[in-house]
């Protein structure tokens, strides 16, 4: 049986950082989502006060590209635990965020 050149035989479990990189991609795209967000709500709350939500189209970019960062992390936090074999507690957030972001984002597309 080989080894994985990307986890050492010693690395911590579930209370150490992640060993992989589609763990740490999955922290870095979680870690994306709040930037995008931040953003979005610093254009939203500019002086000239801007169109809600889709109707401006940097509100609509930055939204998005929020929505698309957080669920991509989820999906890499589930690549890199059962590819990888990762166990880092870094990818639980990463991926309850994914799931949150995921639903909303059902649930107002189905009018919710």
């Amino acid at each position: 049986m080989s080894e994985d050149p990307e986890r050492p035989a010693s690395a911590p479990g579930f209370f150490g950082l992640p060993r992989t990189r589609f763990g740490w991609s999955s922290v870095g795209f979680a870690a994306a989502f709040f930037v995008f967000f931040w953003l979005y709500w610093l254009q939203r709350n500019s002086p000239p006060n801007r169109a809600a939500n889709f109707s401006d189209p940097v509100n609509a970019l930055l939204l998005l590209g929020a929505a698309a960062s957080a669920i991509a992390g989820g999906a890499i936090a589930v690549m890199a635990n059962i590819w990888k074999h990762e166990r880092s507690f870094l990818l639980l957030p990463a991926l309850l965020l994914a799931l949150f972001v995921l639903t909303f984002t059902i649930m107002e597309l189905l009018g919710g």
